[in-house]
């Protein structure tokens, strides 16, 4: 055979060699096993986690208390209200387990630091601080304002300096006067700061782009972040925002009390069986959050078409202390912007996480 046919013959055997070995050739007819079916992928919007975000105790809703610490080692009070900072910072109004009020922080890591201290059942402080306090807002800056409303409880005759209706700025150095605070007066009155005049200031949200108080007989008041205070003269009323910082009204019949929502550009979002009586939070897609049963904690949700669905914990994971103790109701919930849920239910803090 020449060379050159000898090197033809040659490069034709190794092609066949390699198709064969390609086809599980060579004498081993054997196939690879297959590979794993893929696990199916979770299903958006289905609880991926809950876990405990700050409280312990021995008892499954763990212990009142006020001792700062971490997570578990804290103790939390009595939860009033609930705001949620764009870096997971968890802020708590709480009345004291022996009277009083406070505001703490709960860090993403679950560090709890006592912020401020109302003076209602305290020595005289060297800074000023609020009388009871009512509620929570986070306005796009980030500043954390409290709502105070001393006039449920008093006479105006027995306003001090610094003691009125108002709205105060809670800071790491305390409680500081933001809106009204030193003088009461039975007719709204605009202006600047604490040169503002409220009479019973009863409820108050933050969306787009202000603080919202509505004040007994005179409707709502508009703080911007900037503490200028004017009256609103509108027929729709902020009951409620979002965690987009959306504005709701509630719908209401005589019948049923409230039974819905409906944001400022005119869309309506239904209760459809969540408690009214119980806390209620309202994501910026429609969806709202609350408490389906009327003597259990039923954590359940509303979607925009408003079909009612059970928010249920995943397999293996911490258990809530609303599914050991079902019988006390959840005291307050709160929306961050990435829309995870924080419920507070006895005297812990849970946060509940979904697959997105």
């Amino acid at each position: 055979m020449s060379g050159k046919n000898s090197r033809a013959s040659r490069v034709i055997l190794a092609s066949l060699f390699v198709a064969l070995a390609g086809c599980g050739g060579g004498g081993d007819d054997s196939a690879s096993p297959p590979a794993p079916a893929p696990e199916p992928a979770p299903q958006p919007g289905t609880v991926k986690s809950i876990s405990l975000v700050a409280g312990g105790g021995a008892q499954p809703a763990g212990a009142c208390g006020d001792i700062d610490g971490s997570k578990a080692e804290a103790r939390l009070g009595n939860v009033l209200d609930l705001a949620i900072a764009n870096d997971g910072t968890v802020y708590v109004l709480e009345g004291g387990c022996q009277g009083g009020s406070r505001v703490r922080s709960i860090s993403a890591t679950g560090e709890v630091k006592t912020m401020a201290v109302n003076d209602r059942h305290q020595p005289p402080q060297s800074l000023p601080s609020f009388t009871q306090g009512d509620q929570l807002a986070i306005g796009d800056s980030g500043a954390l304002y409290l709502r105070d409303s001393p006039g449920y409880w008093q006479s105006p005759s027995e306003y001090l300096p610094g003691k009125a209706p108002g709205v105060w700025k809670i800071t790491s150095t305390g409680a500081q006067p933001f809106a009204g605070t030193q003088a009461w007066s039975s007719s709204p009155v605009d202006g600047m700061g604490i040169d503002a005049r409220f009479d019973s200031p009863y409820h108050m949200v933050f969306g787009e782009g202000a603080l919202w108080v509505l004040d007994t007989f005179f409707g709502a008041r508009r703080i911007t972040e900037d503490a200028a205070v004017t009256t609103v003269q509108s027929p729709l009323r902020p009951d409620k925002a979002d965690n987009q910082g959306n504005l709701y009204q509630f719908i209401s019949t005589p019948e049923k009390g409230i039974v819905g929502l409906k944001r400022f550009d005119g869309r309506e979002y239904s209760l459809n069986g969540l408690q009214a009586d119980m806390p209620f939070v309202i994501n910026g897609d429609g969806t709202v959050y609350g408490n389906a049963g009327r003597t259990t904690v039923t954590l359940a949700r509303t979607k925009s078409d408003g079909t009612l669905e059970e928010l249920k914990a995943p397999e293996g994971g911490e258990v809530p202390s609303w599914v050991t103790l079902p019988y006390t109701r959840p005291a307050a919930m709160q929306l961050d912007r990435i829309g995870n849920l924080y419920v507070a239910h006895g005297w812990l803090i849970w946060k509940i996480s979904f697959h997105r």
